[in-house]
């Protein structure tokens, strides 16, 4: 993914991570979202701080609750910014009785030199493990990138050198390796033009809602995409700072007649212009588009050379034939792997997989198409009861992948494209970008 904070693996293999000393931690936000917090510069002091989101404020807390819970683990010194945070770590040696050497300012490093350290119950990876594990839970989804940043402190000089980095890490925010680096903006009508090129109008279906539907002032440079517009996304979007959602599904669908909070679109529309968050849809367009969300579905369920299925709206589906025929809940089985759903629903004419039309969403009503356009084999979701009927009684093979499912690939889709027609915006996919519902088995 574009501007995906850099992690590589520096833990050393034979080193025991439980040995009392001082570790330097780093812990970053999953595709640097800047969640955390924002730099802003004290009224008292005009020395530049972090101003903790909600989020962060609950990673200060986990922070700070780490000596209560690792009686032996304490935190010297830490900073929680926008996107990442770094502490220093000492694990206290137990069980023989030594003490720790302090150091002129009261500050205290592990004694180094006598070629023995005793090992303390708990290894950093459990400590920052659970730590992490918890402000996920608080959250209500994982914010952080996998694994953490370790270096080993081996002496004064090493620690007084990260003290001191932590210490001035507000005020150097913009020369740190962490901080994604702001291009000019662009304006909300060049980012609607790129939108427009990437999903044209004229494949939307009549009587869709597509293009710029809440507008905001000032220019863009960060995006948050998702497939649906819920409170949770425009949350993450006012947390991230970003300045636009782009979604699949319309904020705005009906005519509305009045905004209040009376119903879930006059909630969202109200959350996005208190927080001067715009929105664009990109809806049928992107399902018929070229390169779009049916040409990737197409892809994912292994038909080479798509054709364009053409119904009454115009473009739409794709349908081609696999490299070779295949059973068909074998195949199912297949499709769910590649979408990454749960589960998936089939009905089995009895014929093998060969020629197969694909529909994002909830497209049941273009299985005629797909039967004429001589298909043995036709994806969608959101099947109804009396689609899977007409499907036996056609004699084709039908296979429900979910709604979810075969649309939630325009996310990552889509910031491919943006990287390539918009380098100057950081686009990234919404974490609340989430099934509204859980199967159970």
């Amino acid at each position: 993914m574009q501007n995906e904070l850099t992690r590589k693996n520096i833990r050393l293999k034979e080193y025991d991570y439980s040995r009392a000393g001082y570790y330097f931690i780093t812990i970053c936000v999953k595709d640097g979202h800047e969640m955390l917090g924002s730099i802003a510069v004290g009224a008292a002091t005009c020395r530049p701080y972090v101003k903790l989101s909600d989020i962060g404020k609950t990673v200060k807390d986990s922070i700070e609750n780490i000596h209560g819970i690792y009686l032996h683990v304490s935190v010297d010194k830490y900073v929680i910014m926008p996107n990442h945070v770094h502490m220093i770590l000492r694990v206290a040696a137990t069980g023989d009785g030594r003490q720790i050497a302090a150091i002129g300012d009261g500050r205290q490093v592990a004694a180094i030199g006598d070629g023995r350290q005793v090992a303390a119950p708990t290894a950093i990876s459990t400590v920052i493990g659970n730590m992490k594990r918890y402000v996920s839970m608080q959250c209500g989804f994982s914010i952080w990138q996998k694994s953490f940043h370790d270096h080993i402190i081996r002496n004064e000089a090493d620690y007084r050198r990260i003290w001191r980095y932590i210490d001035e890490n507000p005020a150097r925010w913009t020369e740190d390796k962490y901080y994604v680096r702001e291009n000019n903006t662009m304006t909300i009508n060049e980012l609607l033009t790129v939108c427009n090129e990437i999903a044209p109008p004229d494949c939307v279906w009549s009587g869709d809602n597509v293009g710029l539907l809440v507008d905001r002032e000032g220019g863009v440079d960060r995006v948050l995409v998702a497939l649906d517009v819920t409170l949770a996304v425009i949350g993450e979007a006012k947390e991230l700072g970003a300045q636009v959602i782009i979604s699949h599904h319309p904020v705005i669908f009906e005519p509305l007649k009045s905004v209040t909070y009376a119903n879930a679109t006059g909630r969202r529309v109200m959350a996005l212009i208190k927080n001067n968050i715009a929105c664009i849809c990109m809806h049928t367009n992107y399902d018929g588009a070229q390169n779009g969300i049916n040409d990737r579905l197409a892809r994912l369920a292994g038909i080479v050379n798509p054709e364009i299925l053409v119904n009454q709206d115009g473009k739409y589906g794709r349908f081609g034939l696999l490299e070779a025929p295949a059973e068909l809940m074998e195949y199912a089985a297949g499709i769910k792997l590649a979408l990454g759903g749960a589960a998936v629903r089939a009905h089995d004419a009895g014929r093998p997989v060969h020629k197969v039309c694909v529909g994002s969403g909830s497209s049941g009503g273009i299985l005629s198409h797909a039967i004429g356009a001589g298909c043995d084999t036709f994806i969608t979701g959101d099947v109804r009861h009396d689609v899977f009927c007409e499907a036996r009684d056609m004699g084709i093979n039908l296979i429900d992948a979910g709604h979810f499912a075969t649309e939630d690939i325009m996310c990552e889709l889509l910031i491919g494209e943006l990287s390539v027609r918009a380098p100057r915006l950081k686009a990234v996919k919404a974490l609340n970008s989430l099934k509204p519902y859980s199967e159970v088995f």
